[in-house]
């Protein structure tokens, strides 16, 4: 039985894991992908792994022109290979993302994230008055050429990696993405200068997909940083807030998430593994709950 434990803040994930390795700490919250297998090749370590219970999209600034169109919105989508994404970014320590809330919490099973579709990306720009109109494959309207300014940070490792492909992806279909990289977020978003942002979030953190759903995706949300206003989507999170039994909580929940990914309100990217790095002196601790980062397992132990 342990007498105390102790929790150390270590916002770093490059740190955190060198504090593992050294021995002075015993679990590591939040591995980062690139680190996995250099933990799971000490034989002193092991890496134990929840479901996924958090999201990493793109934060759409709904207050920029650029973004009024739907079209334009669902071709930022359509031009973002996910699967490699989750193969090339995250190294296989995560997964596709479909809907705003990851399937740890809820399953829609009639959800479906706008496929890869680069050329039908092409035709909706086409669609939207976009023109390729110089020699470097930019688009342009009215003379202006279409471009964004994708804001990232550095507190999840993998974010500015993810901001790097998706610049790379939309110029495939003549946008040209400028990345700024910001200490913090929060604030660099409250400022409104940008057109879209990587973003990592747990999604799950009241276990009830109203919490994410009204924050980020109905109006005036208090992390509805973009300004995404959608009639019928505020209408089924009001009712949402509403509605006794888990059926028909679940049920509003997928259509109000269908509904959000249809009209391209964000791009959901990747739902990344909640990996744990951990000494293997530490007992009870192989097979964590996805909330395990707010939740001590009385099991937990010294061997």
């Amino acid at each position: 039985q342990l007498e105390r434990v102790i929790f150390s803040y270590l916002p770093d994930s490059n740190t955190r894991t060198l504090a593992l390795q050294s021995g002075d700490i015993d679990i590591a919250d939040y591995v980062a992908p690139e680190s996995v297998p250099v933990l799971r090749n000490n034989p002193r370590l092991a890496v134990r792994a929840g479901e996924p219970i958090a999201l990493e999209f793109l934060m759409l600034n709904h207050r920029r022109e650029l973004w009024r169109d739907a079209r334009v919105r669902r071709a930022i989508a359509m031009a973002i290979d996910r699967e490699t994404l989750a193969k090339a970014v995250l190294r296989g320590q995560g997964s596709p993302a479909e809907g705003p809330i990851p399937p740890a919490l809820l399953r829609c099973t009639q959800l479906q994230a706008l496929p890869f579709q680069v050329q039908q990306a092409r035709q909706l720009l086409g669609q939207a008055g976009y023109q390729d109109r110089d020699a470097e494959g930019y688009l342009a309207k009215h003379g202006q050429t279409l471009g964004m300014t994708l804001v990232t940070y550095r507190q999840r490792p993998e974010l500015p990696v993810i901001a790097e492909a998706v610049q790379a992806s939309l110029k495939t279909i003549g946008i040209k993405v400028t990345i700024r990289l910001v200490e913090s977020i929060e604030p660099a978003l409250r400022g409104g200068d940008w057109d879209a942002a990587t973003y990592f979030n747990n999604m799950v953190s009241t276990g009830d997909p109203y919490w994410a759903l009204s924050q980020f995706f109905a109006t005036g949300g208090s992390v509805n940083h973009g300004g995404y206003s959608n009639p019928r989507a505020d209408t089924l999170i009001r009712e949402l807030g509403i509605t006794d039994g888990r059926a028909s909580r679940d049920r509003l929940a997928c259509t109000a998430s269908e509904d959000i990914v249809q009209d391209a309100a964000l791009v959901p990217l990747l739902y990344p593994f909640y990996n744990y790095g951990v000494a293997q002196t530490v007992a009870g601790f192989d097979d964590p709950h996805p909330f395990q980062m707010y939740l001590l397992d009385s099991n937990l132990a010294r061997r």
